[in-house]
């Protein structure tokens, strides 16, 4: 008939079980496919004069999980990586801002029901546009 039974502990918040990972994964793989690559855009937004920029740094930002993960030794080094980039440029000395463009999730990082206790462990990071070294313990850039 779709009528309760019985419950217990329905009003309390509770941390999700492993399984939600398998979940959660799965979910991903059917909405981009197995190999989708996430891609964070990064520009300069100004004009270089001799070997020095006046302008911005521009990082695009895709909700990438891994971003210099600490947990995979093998993933890119991305500040590293935006160093050389720039030097390639000629670039030796930059004025001006790092500026991050989030249009990837709407709501808020992390959501009023969560105990904020929780949020210095891995499983309680937040859900954010940028993500870098996994966002625990309030590493995450919003």
């Amino acid at each position: 008939t779709g009528a309760w039974i019985d419950n217990y502990n329905s009003n309390l918040s509770l941390l999700p079980a492993s399984v939600m990972k398998a979940v959660t994964i799965g979910s991903l793989i059917n909405e981009t496919g197995i190999d989708y690559v996430y891609e964070t855009k990064v520009y300069l937004q100004g004009e270089q004069q001799d070997s020095t920029y006046v302008g911005n740094l521009i990082i695009e930002s895709c909700g990438d999980p891994s971003l210099n993960s600490i947990y995979e030794p093998l993933t890119a080094d991305f500040v590293a990586e935006c160093v050389a980039g720039i030097k390639l440029k000629g670039i030796k000395k930059f004025k001006g801002e790092v500026k991050f463009v989030n249009e990837v999730f709407g709501g808020p990082s992390v959501p009023p029901s969560w105990d904020p206790a929780d949020l210095k462990y891995g499983y309680g990071a937040g859900c954010f546009d940028f993500n870098f070294e996994n966002n625990s313990y309030f590493k995450g850039i919003v």
